[in-house]
């Protein structure tokens, strides 16, 4: 498959917290085919501080670190237009969002299950929208949660910010201190890639492998760590989550007998 290379981005004139906020379709190579068999969506949660801008005394003026309601109703609003166009309100999706959600904490609340939710989970508690510099939650994000759940077609969001953690999980109940409920879509973070800001994790990328084939019921996902070794790989598809996730090794010896065939042992490392 291949992707326009044109991105629908929401004019800088309308509202300043609105720039950076986009999608891209993505089309198949049979170009008679003019539905898109992807959309990728691409949101600014900002954070950090106003460029060149401080206090009387100096010290910066933050940013609000949160998808504002205003993105959030672009969201809202884009997704209808995308449905009636293309005669299709499900077109399989994936989401970018650099600050992770509060489901995500929420969920780390409960403990990461190694051996379901396979990955580091260093960064305890996480950092998520709308903590800000004083840890003041008070559900900045839940229009964007409410708005991703309600993304017919959403196989995934994946955040990053939080460098000590690389794990996905299935937002599938009502987590603890949450009033959204989830609906089986899967949140994953991304992997600390640079060699800038904290952390001294084995450096790697989240690699995102999407087949025409399945898209729609399933996605291929797992971190290559910078010596190229492959870590967490898992398949984000309606099971996930509810099985332990083990490696397997392939023992090949030889029988006893006259016939000498070779027999195979399977054994696992949970």
């Amino acid at each position: 498959m291949v992707s326009t290379v044109v991105s629908h981005q929401i004019s800088h004139t309308i509202e300043p917290c609105l720039v950076t906020n986009y999608y891209l379709p993505v089309f198949s190579a049979n170009s008679s085919n003019s539905i898109p068999e992807l959309i990728l969506w691409f949101f600014d949660s900002r954070g950090g501080f106003y460029f060149q801008e401080t206090y009387p005394n100096g010290t910066g003026i933050a940013q609000p670190d949160w998808v504002d309601v205003s993105v959030v109703d672009w969201f809202n609003t884009t997704k209808t237009q995308l449905g009636k166009k293309y005669g299709n309100d499900e077109i399989p999706s994936l989401a970018f969002v650099h600050i992770p959600v509060n489901a995500m904490l929420a969920f780390q609340d409960t403990g990461v299950k190694p051996h379901k939710e396979p990955g580091i989970n260093a960064d305890v508690p996480l950092a998520q929208q709308g903590q800000g510099n004083d840890n003041s939650y008070y559900g900045q994000d839940v229009p964007f949660m409410a708005a991703l759940l309600d993304t017919p077609g959403l196989m995934g969001v994946f955040s990053g910010h939080d460098h000590g953690d690389d794990w996905c999980f299935k937002w599938d109940t009502r987590l603890p201190g949450m009033t959204l409920k989830g609906n089986g879509l899967n949140l994953c973070f991304g992997r600390h890639t640079g060699y800038g800001g904290y952390g001294s994790w084995t450096r790697g990328a989240r690699q995102i492998v999407v087949n025409q084939s399945t898209i729609g019921k399933s996605v291929e996902t797992y971190i290559r760590l910078e010596d190229e070794s492959i870590s967490g790989r898992v398949m984000l598809n309606g099971t996930y989550g509810m099985f332990l996730v083990v490696t397997l090794r392939l023992l090949l010896t030889w029988n006893e007998g006259k016939d000498k065939y070779p027999k195979v042992l399977l054994t696992y490392t949970p």
